[in-house]
């Protein structure tokens, strides 16, 4: 089953929400390879996946949040490693993400060899994520951080930041 979903906001235009139901773990992975590369956000929750295309203002916000800690990390001399917007996956958990950012400082010393790929299932998961709320999603995209071990974000809606400590 496919739903669209409707934005009540201002970005409604700009920024689109699918959301499939009844996709086991397979078909987002699968979706995952397919959608590659592309300005595309997925995320996947225990059967419900959600495709999300960023608008213009999105990015803006992101970028700037992004610049934002990479300044306060070296003001404040804390080693710090940003992963974008890595998918972030534990398939025991049934469930995935792309956060906008992501940084590991104080598991910095944790991944800071590690080039290619980290693995929750070995790996720690990021100290911060960025989330820019322009547009709210469908699922609850804070439950699933809560799952992955995140245990802090940063919530930005075009207007207020919240940090929220998830652990």
């Amino acid at each position: 089953m496919v739903t669209i979903v409707e934005s009540g906001t201002r970005a409604s235009a700009l920024e689109q929400r699918f959301l499939l139901r009844d996709v086991g773990w397979e078909g987002y992975e699968t979706m995952l390879k397919l959608v590659g590369d592309r300005p595309i956000r997925l995320t996947y929750d225990r059967g419900d996946l959600e495709l999300m295309s960023p608008s213009l203002e999105h990015e803006e916000y992101r970028e700037l949040l992004d610049l934002l800690v990479w300044l306060v990390a070296a003001g404040l001399r804390i080693p710090c490693r940003g992963a974008g917007l890595t998918t972030w996956r534990r398939r025991a958990k049934d469930r995935g993400l792309e956060a906008d950012a992501c940084f590991y400082l104080a598991s910095f010393p944790q991944v800071s060899g590690k080039r290619k790929k980290i693995d929750l299932e070995v790996d720690p998961p990021p100290d911060l994520a960025i989330e820019i709320e322009i547009s709210r999603s469908t699922l609850g995209r804070m439950g699933i951080y809560a799952a992955l071990g995140v245990p802090e974000v940063w919530r930005f809606d075009g207007e207020a930041l919240r940090v929220e400590q998830l652990q």
